[in-house]
């Protein structure tokens, strides 16, 4: 019935506005045969086809899928128990609800701005906002809420709460609660950030984030750029999320549009590192990487002023921003420039490899900053990513058997665990990844990892003594090399590390490395990381008896 009403009507040549109004529409893509027949059949001229990709559902069409006598609705009544049963159509009241849009507005949107502001504003104030847009918003704002907001909201822990808004918001869609297609595709992106386990598989068709999701759990790219034809953000397309009338959402600033503009660069970017470094059938010729590497330095030498590091200030401001910008920035230093082995010999190795270190680095003190400033709980999932990466290049020199450096790298990989330790609080998947660097380190080391999840310090073990030097640079060079922006004097972003809370003290590690790697040590590595392990819990796991946590 929809293909051959389709075809009867002749195409209209709406106005852009006149098609973002109707929410029953059908997307026709080009090798679609019904995408010819309406487009180059119908088409009322013999020399031309219409180029639209989008076309509203006809009127007698939309109202046969909602005729009253559908057999289908003979199951709603039930439908509607289970939503009521699950607190669906339930919502915190009015002055926990309004905390929580806010906290939803100041640390999550800026970065995933999906929703129109103005009118998400004038529909909750009528008390017309959709439920389904509303449990998605207690669900993201619950992940990263103060612990305060979050009792008396009525949760004891972080995971029940996200785990129960998901439940609604999920029941809402499953349901088909919410017509609106502008409003399924914003709460898809958002419902994206549910992850219950290692081992839970994620649908692909709702992987909207395709770069950062593709590298951070080692898949291939959905997304071909080639397929795309959408025109670059730019800050014209954030003016009508200015100004809401609305004293509990803050007004939009040009920072706020800054930072996704960015990142929607810098991911392009991202994609064709991972398409030249870790695909089967990529070539990832020296020549390739340093054309990306020289296309990430005009990317970061082109940010604003606003978006290069500095200092944090308050959380959700312009710095708060900058350093999450520049932290997928540094991700995707380390991915394309990581060895392959750990041992390296020739020169680009070497030099790739110093690249690499010196955003570990970067990244470490990234890390070092959040942590003093009391903000990580605010920050996006993406720094997850980040610190692993960082992580895994700490370790690395770690098993190249240098003393000095060796304790270094140490001392940068307890400040990057402290930071996860800390992240998990709001993302789980900070925990796991913490909880495999234990278990690496330890092997690594030979020393305990002594981490308090509910004070958020580290030290080192017993045997510590004399104190590492605040900065002992793996590289002397590094300020020279070439794909890195060397940053303003004085940013406490961009300066060593000072001994602190965190930071291993030590003269020399409890055990040298005294082997390398073997598959039993891998062995031990997974079990002790991931064995026993509850998938599903916010709090940080017990350790075995041989370390302490």
């Amino acid at each position: 019935m929809l293909f051959a009403r389709m075809a009867e009507v002749q195409p209209v040549h709406d106005s852009p506005s006149d098609i973002r109004k109707q929410s029953r529409m059908l997307y026709l893509g080009e090798t679609f045969t019904l995408a010819f027949v309406v487009k180059t059949v119908c088409s009322p001229s013999a020399t031309s086809s219409d180029i639209r990709n989008h076309y509203p559902i006809p009127g007698s069409v939309a109202d046969r899928l909602d005729r009253p006598d559908d057999p289908a609705k003979l199951f709603l009544q039930h439908e509607e128990v289970f939503l009521q049963a699950q607190g669906a159509f339930t919502t915190p009241r009015k002055d926990l609800s309004d905390e929580l849009v806010a906290v939803f507005f100041k640390y999550f949107h800026p970065a995933w701005p999906v929703f129109d502001r103005r009118r998400f504003v004038t529909l909750y104030d009528r008390g017309q906002a959709s439920l389904l847009v509303l449990q998605t918003i207690y669900f993201i704002a619950v992940s990263i809420c103060d612990e305060a907001l979050l009792t008396r909201v009525g949760f004891t822990d972080r995971y029940q709460a996200r785990r129960v808004f998901y439940l609604r918001a999920k029941g809402l869609y499953d349901a088909d609660y919410e017509k609106d297609k502008v409003i399924l595709a914003a709460v898809l992106l958002l419902l994206g950030f549910w992850w219950q386990g290692p081992e839970d598989q994620k649908d692909t068709w709702h992987w909207a984030r395709d770069r950062h999701a593709a590298a951070a759990l080692g898949r291939p790219v959905r997304i071909n750029d080639q397929d795309c034809d959408v025109e670059e953000l730019s800050e014209e397309d954030f003016e009508l999320d200015m100004a809401p009338e609305s004293n509990i959402i803050n007004s939009q600033e040009r920072y706020h549009a800054q930072y996704p503009i960015a990142m929607s660069k810098l991911a392009i970017i991202f994609g064709r590192i991972i398409l030249t470094r870790y695909t089967p059938h990529s070539h990832n010729t020296l020549q390739d990487v340093k054309c990306i590497g020289e296309d990430l330095t005009r990317w970061r030498k082109s940010l604003p002023k606003e978006m290069l590091l500095q200092d944090i200030g308050e959380a959700g401001g312009a710095g708060f921003w900058a350093f999450m910008l520049n932290a997928n920035y540094y991700t995707c230093q380390i991915l394309l420039f990581r060895p392959s082995r750990v041992m390296v010999e020739t020169d680009e190795e070497i030099l790739h490899d110093a690249i690499a270190r010196s955003a570990a680095d970067g990244m470490t003190r990234i890390a070092e900053d959040l942590l003093t400033s009391g903000v990580l709980r605010q920050t996006q999932v993406h720094l997850a990513p980040a610190l692993f990466a960082a992580c895994s290049m700490h370790a690395i020199v770690i098993r190249r058997k240098s003393i000095i450096h060796g304790q270094v790298a140490e001392n940068r990989a307890r400040q990057c665990m402290l930071a996860l330790s800390e992240l998990a609080k709001s993302w789980p998947v900070a925990g796991w990844i913490l909880r495999l660097f234990i278990s690496l380190m330890t092997r690594l080391t030979g020393h305990s990892f002594d981490i308090d999840p509910k004070w958020g310090t580290a030290a080192g073990p017993a045997t510590s003594s004399a104190v590492v030097p605040p900065q002992q640079p793996c590289l002397t060079n590094a300020s020279v090399l070439p794909h890195q922006q060397q940053e303003p004097q004085g940013n406490s972003a961009e300066q060593g590390l000072e001994a602190g809370p965190g930071v291993f003290q030590a003269s020399a590690p409890a055990n040298p490395w005294s082997h390398d790697l073997g598959s039993e040590d891998l062995d031990w590595i997974f079990q002790d990381s991931l064995g026993g392990f509850s998938l599903y819990d916010f709090s940080l796991p017990a350790a075995p008896a041989n370390f302490t946590f």
